[in-house]
């Protein structure tokens, strides 16, 4: 069974790019990872598929204008490229993807996903974390997703949110994550927090004591963890 992998990446996170794939490559058989990108250098695809070539991996070039991405709102620390992941369903030919944000690495093996029951959402998540109110329950982090693709499709969601985002331009103060969350309005499949721990937000909301979102085992550790501060895997 392939596993579909969904990245978005530019030049300035190639460090980054470049360790989750090792880490899935390293965990994960049949990985095929799909790459958005807008001008990532063919040299660098061909070193890179190269070196995962003793995984058995896949790595795939799907190339996008960020032009019309560019009129969205993002917040300083997230690329435009970000805004990319709408677009996995003009690529990803398999049913299912797993989308996950480039400053995230995967420690085990997660291709239960790819089996995971949807029960007929268009996608599961992680519940999302902030450093204000902790753990927020109909709100999910974008870093990590699992996408039923066919319905992606079927659904035309990708014309769907665009338009969305279109009518709501003016409101948008967090990226693409904000706009997911108001168009499933809490309509999806939680995932346990291990397949999204959130390294920098667990600090806070120990400190600020809010729940017990940081008690979380570290033998195994959590199957992806997720750099949303500073330190980044790639560094």
């Amino acid at each position: 069974m392939t596993h579909a992998f969904v990245l978005c990446a530019d030049e300035r996170y190639l460090d980054q790019v470049e360790t989750t794939m090792k880490s899935i490559m390293a965990n994960v058989a049949d990985a095929k990872v799909y790459l958005i990108n807008e001008t990532l250098p063919p040299e660098w695809f061909k070193r890179v598929r190269q070196m995962i070539k003793p995984f058995g991996g896949q790595l795939i070039d799907c190339r996008i204008s960020t032009e019309q991405l560019q009129q969205y709102h993002t917040p300083a620390n997230i690329s435009t490229i970000a805004y990319g992941r709408l677009l996995m369903g003009q690529f990803v030919a398999e049913s299912r993807a797993v989308y996950i944000d480039v400053d995230a690495i995967v420690t085990a093996d997660i291709s239960e996903l790819f089996t995971l029951d949807l029960q007929g959402k268009l996608l599961a998540a992680a519940q999302n974390v902030t450093g204000d109110h902790g753990v927020i329950a109909d709100e999910f982090n974008s870093g990590l997703l699992v996408v039923d693709i066919d319905q992606w499709k079927s659904s035309n969601f990708e014309a769907r949110i665009f338009a969305y985002m279109n009518e709501h331009a003016d409101q948008i103060t967090f990226g693409d994550q904000q706009m997911l969350n108001e168009m499933l309005a809490g309509d999806f499949v939680v995932l346990d927090k291990t397949y999204n721990f959130m390294i920098g937000l667990d600090w806070f909301t120990l400190v600020q004591d809010l729940g017990d979102y940081a008690q979380v085992s570290i033998n195994p550790l959590p199957k992806i963890l997720h750099y949303v501060n500073i330190h980044k895997p790639g560094n």
